[in-house]
């Protein structure tokens, strides 16, 4: 049969965590603008949706905050959240 679809918290984090990881490879200058984000896993999650917040950390870091939301069981509201700094000159001396 087909593998057991992973735990929604599961799915949740790995959209989180795709979403970080591509952040940090575009790198500061490719810094999308606050908003709503797209993520095919999305769609295996109850009324699903993907948020990011950039916001200024330092003169030269910004913070980025990954949500990903979703309606778990007894149509409670689970939240994961990721966060990480991007620096305007990642490649150190």
């Amino acid at each position: 049969g087909s593998p057991r679809a992973a735990p929604p918290r599961q799915r949740a984090l790995k959209i989180a965590r795709s979403e970080i990881e591509a952040l940090r490879a575009g790198g500061y200058d490719a810094l999308p603008a606050s908003g709503p984000f797209t993520d095919p896993l999305l769609n295996s999650l109850a009324s699903g949706s993907a948020s990011v917040a950039i916001t200024v950390y330092d003169a030269q870091t910004n913070r980025a905050d990954v949500t990903v939301t979703w309606t778990g069981t007894g149509s409670v509201v689970r939240t994961v959240s990721l966060t990480t700094l991007i620096a305007q000159n990642s490649e150190l001396p």
